[in-house]
């Protein structure tokens, strides 16, 4: 398995959502195909005739192990965490969201989760006026890693999109030095969060 490779983000920009029902049934399409669903979904979701899923899974694919989290769900931290102890070294992120302070709000959080967990992040974002149901979709796209100083960038982006408009970004990803920084980086967040287990199995937790 190679042990470095190139990953692509594709943002698209979309305006051919005429009205709720076109909209409904576009999704319907998309979920019978992928056979999915999201875990957690965002609450102005919870009209479109949605269900939440319950499983979490990793794909070994030949150049890595990948998971997904779907918008909203990289604002819960538990699903990226998941995801990592099963494995995962590149989570995929897509996103459609509504306002400028949505996209931060994901985009924030997708950082966060590779800094806890120690892994590269891909976030595919949406952009456009769809239409229908859906306002104004706010766009910037990214390959995000952990921050630390064996990535060149100091904020962590590896790559990024121009704002709002249709674009593709690539950038290089590296497992070697990905393991590397979880066993003796400046913040070995991976391996402290496991080490302090015991600890967290006793404080007060919403898991409970």
């Amino acid at each position: 398995m190679p042990r470095n490779f190139t990953v692509s983000a594709c943002q698209y920009i979309v305006t051919e959502i005429n009205t709720f029902e076109d909209f409904i049934t576009k999704v319907r399409i998309l979920l019978n195909k992928s056979q999915g669903a999201d875990v957690v979904i965002f609450p102005a979701e919870r009209g479109w005739y949605t269900q939440e899923g319950d499983k979490m899974a990793v794909f070994q694919l030949p150049f890595a192990k990948v998971g997904f989290n779907i918008c909203y769900e990289a604002e819960i931290p538990e699903c990226a965490a998941t995801l990592a102890e099963q494995g995962a070294e590149l989570i995929l992120t897509p996103s459609a969201t509504f306002t400028e302070q949505g996209f931060w709000r994901v985009r924030h959080c997708c950082h966060a989760r590779c800094i806890e967990n120690q892994i590269y992040l891909v976030h595919c974002c949406l952009g456009g006026n769809p239409g229908g149901p859906l306002p104004g979709c706010w766009a910037r796209s990214s390959i995000l890693s952990p921050c630390d100083v064996v990535w060149k960038n100091p904020q962590g982006i590896i790559a990024e999109a121009h704002v709002n408009q249709e674009d593709v970004i690539s950038g290089e990803i590296n497992l070697d030095v990905l393991y590397e920084n979880r066993l003796g980086g400046a913040a070995t967040t991976f391996k402290d969060r496991r080490r302090k287990a015991g600890i967290y199995n006793i404080w007060p937790s919403h898991i409970k």
